[in-house]
């Protein structure tokens, strides 16, 4: 019997149909310290899942060992472990498992910590709505069976991935950049991953300094471009299709068309994968931006060029997986979200909003030969 302030989640707005019981096999594993909240999340998805639940970090880990979990739900501020420590460990133990963040509380670093360490599928706000709740669950649980129909050899990829953690030389506070020998091929060494030889960056910032220095940074044979503006970003697009996109953000807030392209772009091409690079940004703007736009990694401005570089290699590699599985692009799907109707002061339509559209559709048929995937 469902609960009765929730949607079937046989059929959501995420878009996806899930057979009721199938679904009812998945497992998913519920942790925050508060039994009261457990128990609340427990009874809301247990006629539809198998659940586990949790009140301690280190005795959730105990179970994600002893079961198979489609599905992580973590609180993020908890005593002893918090969540992005939390969601960090379960990544390597269980790599194929989907992981969500429920946040009460706007800590940018945490969020993206998360997101950096925890590859973290979708943020969900406390309070929640039941129906938001389902909805995303049932699109996790979704991805999470596509992510179970890889190859052997491909799950031991994302097994090895997992294991990579950021180097201290490409951290931001990192004293010197490493031209001969990059921090991403260092650590791609240590854990026997295979070396990234092409792929095709844009990067968009005002800062050319930080572009020349990560070309010097990156791995040979990946191709780097450059746009100072969102304007010339989408002119470079339109000319080139690229892999990996990195966006500098000087406050999400303040550049509502740049973030709703990057979303967008995301929507419509899926094997996109984006990094953002922000300054000033508020923590539920990022949320937006992470959960409608599937960024990959994000770093604060000012930050080092190495680590972009140990970053875009990071994504290069998640490309590389993407094509030898193509059903991993389930999970870069991106939360749906409405297309903002702004309008002038005379009631016309936003001219800046419906040329980016436009353009953003061009971009589109050229690289698909298709129409703009709608909301």
């Amino acid at each position: 019997m469902e609960h009765p302030q929730t949607a079937n989640p046989a059929r959501t707005a995420s878009g996806f149909k899930t057979d009721r019981a199938a679904a009812s096999k998945a497992t998913v594993l519920l942790l925050d310290d508060e039994e009261r909240v457990v128990e609340t999340l427990r009874m809301i998805l247990r006629p539809f899942y198998n659940v586990l639940t949790a009140t301690e970090g280190q005795a959730a880990l105990q179970l994600l060992l002893a079961h198979k979990v489609q599905v992580i739900i973590s609180d993020q501020r908890m005593p002893n472990m918090t969540g992005v420590e939390f969601l960090r460990k379960a990544r390597q133990i269980s790599p194929a498992s989907v992981r969500i963040l429920l946040t009460g509380f706007s800590d940018l670093k945490a969020i993206i910590d998360s997101v950096n360490e925890g590859e973290v599928f979708r943020f969900l706000n406390k309070p929640w709505g039941n129906a938001e709740l389902l909805s995303v669950v049932t699109e996790a649980v979704e991805v999470a069976r596509q992510i179970d129909t890889v190859a052997p050899d491909v799950k031991q990829s994302l097994a090895e991935n997992a294991q990579v953690q950021i180097p201290e030389a490409a951290s931001e506070a990192a004293h010197a950049e490493q031209p001969a020998a990059t921090a991403a091929a260092a650590a791609a060494r240590h854990h026997h991953l295979p070396p990234v030889t092409k792929g095709v960056v844009l990067v968009k910032t005002p800062n050319r300094t930080l572009y020349d220095q990560i070309i010097l940074t990156l791995p040979q044979g990946v191709a780097c471009l450059h746009a100072a503006t969102l304007d010339e970003a989408l002119a470079v697009l339109e000319r080139h299709p690229v892999n990996v996109l990195v966006a500098h953000f000087d406050k999400v807030a303040d550049a509502q068309n740049e973030a709703l392209a990057f979303k967008l772009l995301k929507r419509d091409f899926p094997a996109l994968i984006s990094i953002a690079l922000i300054r000033n940004t508020d923590a539920n703007d990022l949320i937006s931006m992470i959960n409608q736009a599937r960024v990959f990694r994000c770093a604060t401005l000012p930050c080092k060029a190495s680590l972009v570089s140990f970053f875009i290699v990071s994504a290069l590699r998640q490309h590389q997986t993407h094509l030898a599985a193509p059903q991993l692009l389930q999970t870069q799907r991106a939360e749906r979200f409405d297309v903002p109707a702004q309008a002038t002061s005379d009631g016309r339509s936003d001219p800046a909003t419906t040329g980016l559209l436009s353009r953003i559709g061009s971009i589109c048929k050229r690289w698909l030969g298709a129409p703009a995937a709608s909301n």
